[in-house]
């Protein structure tokens, strides 16, 4: 058996993060955080668009996403959570560093949600 030898540090390869990866990251927990709900406009139904965005920086993001909430919901509270759950899981996932979460937070009615239908047959 061969002794395992160990590589240092600046020697080792480097991790590079997608800006795509990034996204689906921010854009899952987003959908994670209790009280949003998946919807989409019909635009965004077409063309396939999320509604965040991800600006790298070399190690760091800043993060613009919008999330929506069934009235009544107490949206500033999301907000918040939204912001913090996408740094908390980017970083944990990732290593990237979110310096800045923009979270605009859309009122849908009840019935209006991109969520799963049951259906009886």
């Amino acid at each position: 058996m061969t002794d395992p030898t160990t590589v240092d540090a600046a020697d080792r390869g480097t991790l590079e993060v997608r800006t795509k990866a990034i996204r689906t990251l921010v854009e899952q927990a987003a959908l994670e955080t209790p009280g949003t709900v998946a919807h989409r406009t019909g635009l965004a139904r077409l063309t396939g668009q999320g509604r965040t965005s991800v600006e790298m920086h070399g190690r760091s993001a800043r993060v613009t996403t919008d999330v929506a909430c069934v009235w009544p919901c107490a949206v500033t509270q999301i907000a918040v959570e939204v912001r913090d759950r996408i740094r908390d899981l980017a970083a944990r996932y990732s290593g990237v560093h979110i310096s800045s979460v923009d979270v605009t937070v859309h009122i849908v009615a009840p019935g209006d949600t991109d969520q799963p239908r049951r259906r009886v047959e």
